[in-house]
């Protein structure tokens, strides 16, 4: 039985732009094509995935707080009973608070960890949007995580663990000792930590042929242009599944090396040689 046949996914991106308003040095660099999905774009994808999930991550690379008929998709995402997460800089999130409040979110991620690569006069704004809009959002009933994306070895450097201070503090909660997955700051408001982690690439050295990932599992993405790729890190669509705006989104669940590589990471064998070259998939044991 294929992929297609029968499959659900627990999620899917959907990426609405590539273009961001910041240029972050853990963030990959080099978009030579900036894009927008246009509402019709996005109306035909909601439409094809909708049998598919009922989760919609509206983020790959970018964004999405960008995307100037921001408030149409979320219109869209409503009238499809899709539950929305996004993930954003939070840059923007005082200006789309009105906006997200008319059309609340399941969840939003706002990375903090994008503080530093802020001008120094815009930082201190910066922390006081994110804290008041985030706990604003979290009472209206929209998860709020924080993101602290960027522990070294287990831990947080200087500057970063002075924002969880702060972010704790504005929570009135307890710094944590031990920083594992995620705190609690109050009613539907966590702060999450992770480590830094590299976007995997082609020209990245081999790991291993062994094995297992979530995607084509728990998960698929769509790029911007309409290429569908195995997960929300291949960016570039460097294993391109297929493409939304050339065929349909069952009949890329069919296709042959679609299969043959989802197939591979239930037997614990990696057919993608993006897949041998990352890393973050060595955290799916």
């Amino acid at each position: 039985m294929t992929c297609g046949d029968s499959m659900k996914f627990k999620r899917i991106y959907v990426e609405i732009c590539n273009t961001c308003n910041l240029s972050c040095s853990f963030c990959v660099q080099d978009h030579k094509h900036p894009r927008m999905l246009g509402i019709d774009q996005f109306c035909s994808i909601l439409d094809q995935i909708k049998p598919y999930t009922s989760y919609l991550y509206l983020h790959v690379l970018g964004e999405p707080l960008m995307h100037p008929e921001l408030e149409e998709i979320l219109s869209l995402c409503r009238k499809a009973d899709m539950h929305v997460q996004l993930t954003t800089n939070g840059t923007l999130l005082k200006k789309a608070e009105p906006l997200l409040l008319r059309y609340p979110p399941r969840q939003i991620n706002i990375s903090v960890h994008s503080f530093s690569q802020q001008p120094a006069q815009m930082q201190e704004r910066y922390m006081a949007d994110v804290l008041h809009c985030g706990k604003t959002l979290s009472a209206q009933g929209t998860y709020v995580s924080y993101r602290l994306w960027c522990k070294q070895d287990g831990k947080l450097a200087e500057r970063e663990h002075r924002l969880m201070e702060q972010i704790c503090s504005f929570f009135d909660r307890d710094v944590p000792v031990q920083m594992n997955r995620s705190i609690a700051l109050g009613d539907r408001c966590f702060l999450s930590f992770d480590e830094v982690f590299e976007w995997p690439s082609l020209s990245h050295p081999y790991v291993s042929d062994r094995g297992t990932c979530r995607g084509l599992r728990d998960m698929i993405a769509i790029l911007s242009d309409g290429s569908v790729v195995p997960c929300c890190l291949d960016a570039y669509a460097q294993e391109c599944l297929g493409n939304v705006f050339e065929q349909s989104f069952a009949q890329i669940l069919q296709g042959e090396r679609l299969n043959e590589i989802r197939d591979g990471f239930l037997r614990h064998r990696l057919c993608s040689p993006l897949c041998r070259r990352c890393a973050y998939r060595i955290r799916f044991r």
